[in-house]
């Protein structure tokens, strides 16, 4: 909850709380009118916390704060079990370092170690912050959404539609390919995303594709996967195929359109839904949750910089460029760098590896406001040598040390040697890719190997 917030409006503010941790930005929803909202709601770790007013124009700023975690964490290493609730464990103090406005006690409470802030808000005449800390040990994974077919969707052309589905759960985003003129449209299309916190909902919007104007809205679902991850954590094994586990009923908290099955099926778990559509006159998607059990890790593609990309702005003598990257079905792209051909990206687009011998397909797109994209050039690299060297297990060597070198030749992009280097106690892999299919143009990629909880491993 906030306590007495600042005023923006004429005697009140409609605030909401921004959570902030590197590039991680979450925030609540809007409270009308209170300078005393309560919230109750819940965001993943963070460092630095802000509150807005919601307006038409610019939000204004109603006060920041930060908080460490270190406190936190060291208390949750402790690996404390069969504690008296309510039990404290640490407490920490205001300070001139932290925003906190009283003591904040990291206590024992119902199994699990919490800890109650207060902050003050800085860089504001007055308000205050309640929060609370608590841990996730959650099942680290992917999941795969299986979108099987649309039943009824609506009509939003003349006699139909050019549907597509929207997956979103935290900052993730994946979408389906457009089935063209169909209101019961067949995608039976595989979208995956990483599941760190079980607890937060994953959303479907469905979208009617238009070419001159924004796709009209098709309608919305919710579902959550905590039960699906509940089953998943009993481990079992050797059922008859078709077993039903549990049954999620419908009911007012969910979209669902009938009961949902969680059975056994040729060895694994799934969950199958159908979901019913809010927000439009009609239409209903199915669907099935499968948990991805073959994952080695994460693979995590630094884009750095353009040097020498192509013009397609003629008027300007410029670009607009953009990266794409995609690896099977997995499809991700970093911003959009205004007027540059030698653009500098610095960010880190992460693909998730169940099959190492895939290629990853690398695409530079010129934005353009009225047409299509042009082309940039192409490439694509193979993973092979770099998983080769993680699997050394490198430990107590230099930083700095060259484990590996591959040579540029007709079979890969590279323009030039790729040094595979241990480094601040991490492996990774500096690239220099040539594009191909264009004029001329290189990218500058680094890629490092994230070992995740629950996955097989190298």
């Amino acid at each position: 909850m906030g306590v007495n917030l600042a005023v923006r409006d004429m005697r009140s503010s409609d605030p909401y709380v921004v959570v902030k941790m590197g590039k991680q930005k979450l925030k609540t929803r809007v409270v009308k009118r209170n300078v005393n909202p309560e919230w109750d709601e819940r965001l993943t770790l963070s460092v630095a916390v802000q509150i807005f007013r919601s307006w038409f124009v610019f939000d204004d700023k109603m006060g920041d704060a930060e908080f460490e975690i270190g406190s936190f964490i060291k208390a949750l290493k402790m690996r404390l079990e069969g504690l008296a609730d309510g039990t404290i464990i640490a407490r920490v103090q205001p300070s001139r370092g932290n925003c906190l406005a009283e003591e904040s006690c990291i206590i024992w409470s119902k199994g699990k170690l919490v800890q109650n802030m207060v902050l003050r808000l800085r860089n504001v005449e007055c308000g205050e912050i309640e929060l609370q800390l608590q841990w996730i040990d959650s099942m680290m994974g992917l999941l795969r959404i299986h979108i099987q077919r649309g039943v009824n969707l609506a009509v939003r052309d003349m006699r139909s539609s050019d549907p597509y589905v929207v997956i979103k759960m935290g900052k993730q985003k994946v979408k389906t390919r457009v089935v063209k003129k169909n209101v019961n449209p067949e995608w039976n299309e595989d979208l995956t995303l990483l599941v760190a916190d079980p607890n937060l909902p994953i959303r479907l919007c469905v979208y009617d594709r238009d070419t001159f104007s924004f796709d009209d809205k098709m309608g919305d679902a919710e579902f959550e996967v905590a039960t699906f991850i509940k089953v998943l954590k009993m481990r079992l094994e050797g059922l008859p195929d078709g077993t039903i586990i549990t049954k999620v009923q419908p009911n007012r908290q969910n979209c669902l359109a009938e009961e949902s099955y969680i059975v056994w099926s040729k060895g694994k778990l799934v969950q199958n839904m159908v979901l019913r559509l809010r927000n439009v006159e009609c239409g209903e998607v199915e669907l099935q949750l499968q948990w991805i059990d073959h994952l080695l890790g994460l693979l995590r593609v630094r884009v750095q910089k353009g040097v020498n990309l192509a013009i397609r702005d003629v008027t300007a003598r410029t670009s607009d460029p953009y990266v794409v990257i995609k690896m099977g079905k997995q499809k991700l792209k970093t911003r959009v760098v205004k007027n540059s051909t030698n653009p500098e990206w610095n960010e880190d687009l992460t693909l998730s590896i169940a099959d190492p011998t895939l290629p990853v397909n690398i695409h530079v797109y010129d934005k353009d406001t009225f047409t299509l994209d042009d082309k940039m050039g192409d490439a694509e690299f193979e993973i092979g040598p770099f998983l080769e060297a993680l699997r050394v297990r490198v430990q107590g060597v230099p930083s700095g040390t060259v484990l590996s070198r591959v040579q540029p030749s007709r079979q890969n992009c590279l323009a030039e040697e790729s040094c595979i280097i241990y480094t601040d106690g991490q492996v990774v892999q500096n690239m220099c890719i040539r594009l191909r299919n264009v004029e001329r143009g290189e990218l500058e990629l680094q890629l490092q190997w994230i070992d995740i909880p629950g996955s097989r491993g190298l």
